[in-house]
């Protein structure tokens, strides 16, 4: 399907599904096209035609909200917003000048488990010295800049995590809810520049994970399908996904924020490093520097409900480096995402980045 399209064209899009398409879509998302309207006073004309390229283009604004009916997840896309007044955007990556930090000496700066360290051949672990939770430790490529760390360094520290995990389920036995994140640099959160994934080991379920899988088993006792595979589903015949290596990857209709990635699959093997390595690749590309990513594991044992749960890894755009202003709002935390990006832009290069070898 042709990606030379926007968000306005949605509508349309899904009017031109098969039937059987086009249902599954509406049981998942909502689609409303609302439009705004204003007067511009001629004190504003000249900034407003400067800045947005077009008067006409400001007087009336078409913004498409789309909700997912199963999750409650909303975002408005108003890519009128994109163009809003900021400063000039890096096209280069940012430099790390102190490349000698505490996690650069992890041996001596930094805590450890109370079963010590796991070391690799490019990571060690550290215990996080302010926990989220009873097990929450770090896992800390040797490279100090995040933005450089190669396959190779990603894969060593995700099985360096793995590791970490088993070690803690024999340290505890009710421990059983793996979760990872890696918040890269400070517009995603992060205290340290250095290179870093954060890994947590719960007794229960994480609580937004949880009210995920709540949903998916709603589905499925309401259309007996699986939500996870009808939501790759609708996403590839929109031209938004597509399969690599046994992972589902798509451009998410309904974000928590700019240009997300959501994928997923029931294999833990080097493909999905490898995916979501590209799938950076691609954020740098597009001068996206700071991301968050997410990344849920299935438990460590069987647990009632979790049957056949996959790994599911969600990755968000934070913003632009050179920005003072916080990339979420009351809006984002208390009714929905506001979008200015195009899905369909962006899944046309993670296409690209996904089709190199």
């Amino acid at each position: 399907m042709k990606l030379n399209m926007d968000m306005v064209m949605l509508p349309k899009l899904v009017k031109k599904l098969p039937k059987k398409d086009k249902k599954i879509f509406h049981r998942i998302f909502e689609v409303e096209v609302v439009v705004g309207r204003l007067k511009i006073p001629p004190t504003l004309k000249s900034f407003a035609k400067e800045r947005f390229g077009s008067l006409k283009a400001v007087k009336k604004q078409t913004i498409v909200k789309v909700v997912n009916k199963v999750t409650f997840e909303g975002a408005f896309y108003n890519q009128l917003r994109a163009l809003r007044t900021a400063k000039k955007q890096e096209t280069q990556p940012p430099t790390f000048t102190e490349e000698k930090c505490m996690l650069c000496n992890p041996k001596n700066q930094t805590a450890e488990d109370v079963f010590g360290r796991i070391e690799s051949a490019y990571t060690t672990t550290a215990a996080n010295i302010a926990k989220y939770d009873g097990w929450h430790s770090l896992i800390i490529p040797r490279k100090h800049n995040p933005l450089k760390l190669s396959l190779k360094e990603l894969l060593d520290g995700f099985k360096t995590a793995v590791q970490w995990f088993k070690r803690v389920n024999r340290e505890d036995s009710r421990a059983v809810f793996p979760y990872l994140i890696w918040n890269c640099l400070w517009r995603a959160g992060a205290s340290q520049n250095h290179s870093h994934f954060q890994v947590m080991m719960s007794r229960k379920p994480y609580p937004k994970p949880e009210y995920l899988r709540l949903c998916m088993e709603r589905y499925r006792e309401t259309y007996g399908s699986n939500y996870l595979q009808d939501l790759y589903h609708i996403h590839r015949v929109l031209g938004l996904g597509l399969t690599y290596g046994g992972v589902k990857v798509f451009v998410y209709l309904t974000p928590i924020k700019e240009k997300e990635v959501f994928m997923f699959t029931h294999n833990w093997n080097r493909n999905l490093p490898k995916v979501i390595h590209k799938v950076l690749e691609a954020y740098k590309s597009l001068n996206v520097y700071s991301f968050n990513l997410s990344m849920v594991f299935p438990p460590a044992k069987k647990v009632n409900g979790w049957d056949d749960f996959p790994y599911i890894v969600r990755i968000v755009d934070r913003g632009l480096l050179n920005q003072n202003v916080s990339d979420i709002g009351a809006m984002e935390l208390y009714a929905s995402s506001i979008i200015a990006s195009n899905p369909f832009n962006i899944a046309e290069r993670i296409k690209g980045f996904l089709a190199s070898p």
